[in-house]
């Protein structure tokens, strides 16, 4: 079971190293646990599509997790891949609602929040050079059925670097 109610599960790789997560929920064992609720937030400009930066709030639990902020201030760590995976519960059951994939990352700006009841968290934003998002739609089960599996969307994937989807 996961320590934040209704959180997201995070993996982040810094200069190639993943970061060892600390989740026990079962099916994300080892992930990073946190906040991140858009996402993903595109718009198209004179060049091709660019993208907002995105915005987490990352739970600092364990000794590898609390050294991101290390790699944020190293100038050798050059890039991190950061994946975000939403869960959702719906009369269908627990599933992934969403899952993307940001590839050469820069964090631009990151935070140490202290909060009153002795959680402490990173707050960051980064951008990235490449995205892949996957998503699943939940859909009314048909009549007589219990159950109805949500419908895959994607994945979609887009390189910044060539302005291409991929």
């Amino acid at each position: 079971m996961a320590t934040l109610t209704n959180c997201q599960f995070l993996k982040i790789s810094a200069g190639g190293k993943e970061i060892e997560g600390y989740s026990e929920d079962d099916t994300y064992k080892n992930y990073i646990e946190g906040y991140s609720m858009g996402t993903l937030a595109g718009y198209k400009g004179l060049d091709g599509y660019s993208f907002e930066p995105v915005s987490a709030r990352i739970l600092v639990k364990s000794q590898p997790v609390s050294e991101l902020f290390g790699k944020f201030l190293d100038t050798d760590t050059k890039s991190f891949d950061i994946t975000i995976v939403h869960r959702t519960n719906s009369k269908n059951g627990s599933f992934e609602h969403k899952t993307c994939n940001y590839f050469n990352c820069t964090i631009e700006s990151m935070s140490i929040v202290a909060m009153e009841d002795g959680n402490t968290f990173y707050d960051l934003d980064f951008s990235f050079k490449k995205m892949k998002v996957e998503f699943q739609i939940p859909k009314e089960p048909k009549e007589g059925e219990e159950k109805s599996p949500p419908v895959k969307v994607g994945p979609f994937a887009y390189n910044l670097i060539t302005s291409k989807f991929e």
